[in-house]
């Protein structure tokens, strides 16, 4: 018999330590943390499509933009916290659309909230995924994206 014992395995408190996780790409920690971050991230969507409903009833209403832009800027520093950076820069791209509207420099729009819609219709795809397979890297943020630039172009013309 061999009595050499294999290596030791990296610590879990160890900066840079590996864990086996379901998926291989998950940041260390996750398993602790992804159960909060998905009872906030619910609660988030909840409280973005609840501004959207009534900015689409009243596009003035201020403090609608700012709770929407606030529920979208804490699940993205939660998503870029855990190590969803796909999810953060979809977030990050969400806040960019809402900058003219929260600064009084274009007005809310129906194509507007129809951007948002679908954004806030894929985030809750994303949690779905993100809880399940515990990566957003599988994730296509493109169509919403899209739309997104779709609506800023369509309320901001480019200067040539």
């Amino acid at each position: 018999m061999n009595n050499q014992s294999s290596p030791p395995s990296p610590r879990e408190d160890k900066p840079g330590a590996q864990r086996d996780n379901p998926a291989p790409d998950a940041p260390l920690g996750l398993e602790e943390y992804l159960g909060d971050f998905m009872v906030e991230f619910s609660q988030n969507l909840e409280n973005m499509k609840k501004s959207l409903a009534l900015l689409k009833f009243d596009p003035s209403t201020r403090p609608e933009l700012d709770a929407l832009y606030r529920s979208a800027h804490n699940l993205k520093g939660g998503a870029n916290a855990l190590g969803f950076l796909k999810l953060g820069e979809f977030l990050r791209n969400i806040e960019a659309s809402m900058e003219p509207f929260r600064k009084g420099a274009e007005p809310f729009t129906m194509d507007s909230a129809a951007a948002l819609e679908k954004a806030v219709a894929t985030l809750e795809k994303a949690a779905y995924v993100v809880n399940n397979s515990k990566t957003d890297f599988t994730f296509d943020f493109g169509p919403a994206s899209e739309a997104l630039r779709w609506a800023m172009d369509k309320n901001h013309p480019r200067k040539s």
